[in-house]
């Protein structure tokens, strides 16, 4: 019964294709099968019946404002064709790896029943145009060349992206390299599949399928090359046991961090942990180009800083943005307390006279003195309840059963200082 099921839908396959790509094939060069279903399908269809329009790509052309397929006439330098916004859709950028396959819904004019498969090269830096963008390798009416994703592409065509959990990073990169040599090739739907590279012409699904074939890994549903295979449907690829799913056009995909390993993604019922992917970040950190996570991989190098109007604490600064609060290292030389860190210094004799400013009105106070020093206090005062009473050190009115704030939260209403900052040369 699935023989047959599959027969139907590779005769419904070579229909379909036969109506949107021009291409001219001798039939003498396919076995006796494609011989036989190409006779079939003659025979529906009416060759010279004007009505009928080629598509030059599967599930037709691109916006005016973006090229999607064969980017690279010459199959050998891709290039960019032009920016593209990725505002929209940046985990095409973030989430997409080398070897992740997309799967397009509508990937045809009978976008129910044929569907399309592209490999994803990578994620490539263009000079000329200064951003980076996804380059596809796929099997189109035009023959196998580089493509494009775009955000409007991964939404029209209702893309989803798949990652085969069974693969590792050299398998993925081995199986791009493969098809890579098929570049420029021919487009042509034979019913026997050929996974070999004396293959003269393929179709989007075969390529994917071949491509991972020489890798040990089988993405189709009745690998069976002893018996001759039938085509492979891009469903078949999409169904794959070890394939996850990592973007959908229907679903938004949730990222979280597990642990300094791992982060973990769920898209559409498919939740897959992947090792994070570490860039350099800064000097003292390398951070996950996927979900963000920063790791520390060099110790930090301070430089310290100090207030000019505070005696006790600097701050040490590193250059990856770390910031840690300290106290002085005083050495007392002739007569002055010096900090060994910041070179702050003070009077080694100097003692403490304090002074008050209102802080906030009626809750809290300043303890400064004139060397700088100034700490947040609460204001203070006996207040007979229901009464006003002015506090004890400020001289501001309280009122009894007022709701004081903590001295911890005031520090956030002190007016920041960072002009105030002096860098030890």
């Amino acid at each position: 019964m699935k023989k047959h099921i599959v027969l139907l839908c590779s005769l419904l396959l070579v229909f379909t294709m036969y109506i949107v790509s021009p291409i001219n094939v001798n039939a003498e060069e396919n076995d006796s099968t494609g011989e036989t279903l190409l006779e079939e399908t003659e025979d529906i269809l009416d060759k010279d019946d004007e009505s009928v329009s080629p598509m030059s790509v599967p599930g037709g052309d691109e916006p005016d404002d973006e090229d999607w397929y064969d980017i690279a006439p010459d199959g050998v330098n891709p290039e960019l064709p032009h920016s593209v916004d990725y505002s929209d859709m940046p985990e095409l950028l973030s989430y997409l790896k080398p070897g992740d396959l997309v799967f397009e819904r509508n990937g045809s004019v009978m976008g129910d029943i044929l569907h399309h498969i592209a490999i994803v090269v990578g994620v490539i830096y263009d000079e000329d145009l200064d951003q980076e963008y996804v380059l596809l390798l796929e099997a189109v009416s035009d023959g196998v060349t580089y493509g494009l994703m775009t955000p409007t592409r991964f939404q029209e065509k209702q893309a989803i992206a798949i990652r085969l959990t069974d693969a590792t990073e050299q398998q993925k990169m081995s199986a791009i390299n493969w098809a890579k040599e098929e570049l420029n090739k021919d487009y042509w739907i034979d019913v026997s599949k050929d996974p070999s590279h004396s293959n003269p012409n393929w179709y989007c699904s075969e390529l994917a399928w071949a491509a991972y074939y020489a890798q040990g890994i089988y993405l189709d549903l009745d690998d069976n090359l002893a018996s001759g295979g039938t085509v492979v449907l891009p469903d078949e690829i999409y169904q794959y046991a070890n394939a996850t799913t990592i973007l959908h056009s229907d679903y938004d995909t949730s990222l979280t961090v597990l642990n300094s390993s791992y982060h973990t993604y769920s898209c559409d019922g498919d939740v897959y942990n992947e090792l994070h992917t570490f860039e350099p970040y800064n000097c003292c950190y390398e951070k996950c180009s996927v979900c963000g996570y920063k790791h520390q991989i060099a110790p930090h190098s301070y430089t310290h800083r100090y207030l000019v109007n505070d005696p006790l604490t600097h701050r040490a600064c590193c250059e990856c943005g770390e910031v840690k609060i300290e106290d002085h290292s005083f050495e007392e030389i002739d007569g002055m307390n010096v900090c060994s860190e910041c070179n702050f210094s003070i009077s080694a004799e100097h003692e403490h006279s304090y002074y008050y400013v209102p802080a906030v009105r009626g809750v809290s106070h300043y303890k400064k003195c004139s060397c700088g020093i100034e700490e947040v206090q609460a204001c203070v005062g006996a207040v007979i309840f229901g009464e006003m009473a002015s506090c004890a050190r400020c001289g501001q009115i309280m009122r009894s059963g007022g709701l004081l704030m903590p001295v911890a939260e005031e520090d956030a209403l002190l007016p920041q200082r960072d002009e105030d900052y002096v860098l030890e040369a």
